[in-house]
């Protein structure tokens, strides 16, 4: 349960916080730097796919996380 409602959440959010990396390390010309401008480009040159590249990745490392802390949560719920 908690580690498909973390995987469907990063999923979800995958392509905002691959603009948000983009726009940190890469360099552009003043004023060109939004999210907005950065998803556009991205669609445009690599498509809706490109959107979500190294989305398995971050799942991988952030489903796992959820599930423990959700057990840890319910177990101590039910201890307390």
């Amino acid at each position: 349960c908690a580690t498909g409602a973390a995987a469907a959440a990063t999923t979800a959010t995958h392509p905002l916080d691959l603009a948000k990396t983009r726009v940190q390390t890469m360099k552009f010309a003043p004023g060109e730097a939004s999210l907005v401008r950065v998803l556009r480009n991205v669609v445009e040159r690599e498509g809706v796919r490109g959107l979500f590249a190294g989305v398995g990745a971050r799942v991988a490392s952030v489903a796992p996380g959820s599930a423990i802390s959700f057990y840890i949560y319910e177990t101590l719920k039910q201890m307390g």
